[in-house]
This record gives C-alpha cells, structure tokens and sequence, in this order.
C-alpha cells in the first residue's frame, strides 16, 4: 500500500475523541482522513482539535465522496452493523468498537463478508492489549496456574441514564452490553477455553427501559464454571478478573476511576492514552504465596494493532470471531434471562 492509511471514523463521541482518533493522529503510517457525526456543532470542534479536513453528518456520504481504507466504527451499539456493513461492502477494513452488534447472526455475516473480501475486521476489546492481562493469559495457557478451577469477572460502572446507553434501540440492552462485553470476551480469550453452556439473571429499576446489570454463568471447555458480573453503579468504576487453579491464582484488577472518564469527556482530548495500562497483578502460587510478576509485556492499543494488521506487521489480535463469540454468549445469557433455563451453545 502507498502512503498513509486513509482511516475515517463513524461515531464521533467520547471513546473515539479519546482513544481512536489521537493514535491514528500520531501514527506515523496513518491519516485521520474523514469524520462523521449527526451533530454539526459537536462535529465542527472535533475536527478543528484534530486538524480533519472532511466532516460529514451522513456516514454513507462519507463513504462514498472520500477516499478511504478503513474506518473506525464507534457509534450506538445498535448502529454497529449496518456501520460496519456499509464499510466492508465498499471493500474498507474495520475497527468496530464493543459490543460488536447485538445479534449473533449479525456478527457472523459480517465476518464472512470480511473474509470473503480478503479484509481486516477487528474489535474494540482493548483489555487483550493490556500488559497486565496478557501477563496473565501467558500464565494461564503456559499451565504454570495448573488445571483450571474456576474464573471470575466483576465490572462496576456505567454512564448516566441520559445517554444512549439507556435506549434499547441504540444500546441494545444495559451494562452486559454496554461493558461487560469487555469481561465476558475476556474470559475464554484469556484462558483459550470456549463457552458451552450459558446461564444468565438480571436486575431492573423502575423507570429505567433496559436492566441495569445481572451476572452471566458460563460453562468452559473441560467443565471448568466462569462468572461475569456487570452493573449500573454511576459513582464507582471497577474492573475485576481472578482466575483459579491447581497451583495457584492470578488477579487482574483495574480500579478505572471517574476521573479518566470525565478526562474523556472535554477538549483538550488527550494525546497520550495513558488510561490504558493501569492494571495491578496479584500472582500467588499452590501454597498461597506470592509471585512476583516478571517483565510485563508492552502496552499497545486495539487501534495501533489496527493500522500494523492492515500493513501486515501484526496479526489481528482481536478479531470478528472474538466478536461472534461474545455477542453469542450475551444473546444467549439474555434468552436464558427471560427463560429461567440454560441455554447451550454446542
């Protein structure tokens, strides 16, 4: 390929102001070529922070008036696939940010469409880039933690009721969707251990149109139990994983604080991205002992991984399968919900 990466980006909110469009603005292989957003004003200062020569309201003018090789896709969860569709019909890679699409069927034509194109489709599950995580990934499917008893995941923290999170159309259903995709994609990608059995329970507040969190119940490969929880908690952001095994434990704990969130939320956005990486580890071996970590590896970004994919430095490192398999067990979690019943996914 000749030149810079031509990216543009669908959705311009909080995350891609924050996260997205400052990597691909310092990349030395990419250009922020084009932005869309529905609201002109909150458009205009996007593009003068970021120096954005094309600014569209209308994503398909985008994408038909500009020269493009892949797009950023960061708009309401409910929007992703017809986004993401769009894209890779005109023969664009993408970046699609969690949750990927609301439905599974969804996530699986968007993954054959990318495949039968010969494209890069990946998707916004930054944790499989965090040092502390991949330390305990690698630990994990080294065996070093033993035969694996049981895993858990806790995310705390969500936005406010006023935001499209909150509309069922948009969001597509409350925190499992909203952030918890995170924790439930987490699990099998760190332990290489596929769901086969799902169980789900939610819990709701009066006045509100979608649940406000609930705790998933998976059966991994080999019979081993894992647990997600995600809920609504406006004043108290964390995330939790903790796997156990017969020689030892390993926790990964993010106290991802409001502070980092209000940062991203107001002009100067940063250039840094430096709240990525803040995970602490706690190793203990079969006696209860602990461990300390060796060298850990770099920090790096779904977007960086993006741009090296597309270029062929790097493989996909989190892909549309990751996607299909997290939009399934979520599905499946919401049906086992409304039923009472497991719900298999052999």
């Amino acid at each position: 390929m000749n030149g810079k990466l031509r990216i543009g980006v669908i959705g311009v909110g909080s995350y891609s102001l924050g996260y997205h469009m400052p990597i691909i603005k310092r990349s030395p292989d990419a250009e922020l070529t084009a932005i869309c957003r529905r609201s002109p004003e909150k458009l205009a200062e996007a593009a003068r922070q970021f120096q954005v020569a094309h600014t569209f309201t209308d994503y398909r003018q985008m994408l038909d008036e500009v020269k493009l090789d892949a797009v950023a896709v960061s708009g309401p969860n409910g929007l992703h696939y017809e986004h993401c569709k769009a894209a890779l019909e005109r023969g664009l890679h993408v970046l699609v940010d969690k949750h990927m699409v609301l439905h599974t069927a969804e996530a699986e034509e968007l993954v054959a469409l990318a495949k039968e194109k010969g494209l890069v489709l990946s998707v916004g599950y930054n944790r499989h880039f965090d040092p502390a995580n991949l330390y305990a990934r690698k630990l994990i499917q080294e065996g070093h933690l033993g035969e694996l008893i049981y895993a858990q995941a806790i995310q705390l923290g969500y936005p406010s009721p006023d935001t499209w999170y909150f509309d069922p159309e948009l969001g597509g259903g409350g925190p499992w969707i909203g952030r918890g995709t995170h924790m439930v994609d987490l699990i099998p990608w760190t332990t290489g251990l596929k769901p086969t059995e799902v169980t789900g329970s939610l819990a709701w507040q009066e006045g509100l149109k979608v649940d406000i969190g609930g705790t998933i119940t998976m059966k991994l490969e080999g019979e081993v139990v894992a647990q997600v929880s995600s809920f609504w908690k406006q004043d108290h952001n964390r995330d939790e994983a903790y796997y156990y095994g017969t020689k030892g434990s390993i926790a990964v704990v993010r106290p991802f604080g409001l502070r980092a969130q209000q940062a991203l939320r107001r002009p100067p956005y940063s250039l840094q991205v430096d709240h990525i990486g803040t995970w602490a580890i706690e190793h203990r071996d079969g006696a209860g002992n602990l461990v300390e970590p060796k060298e850990l590896p770099p920090a790096y970004t779904t977007t960086e991984n993006f741009i090296d994919a597309i270029l062929g430095r790097d493989e996909n490192r989190a892909t549309g399968e990751d996607g299909v398999w997290t939009v399934k067990v979520i599905e499946a979690a919401y049906r086992s919900a409304r039923t009472g019943r497991r719900v298999s996914l052999r």
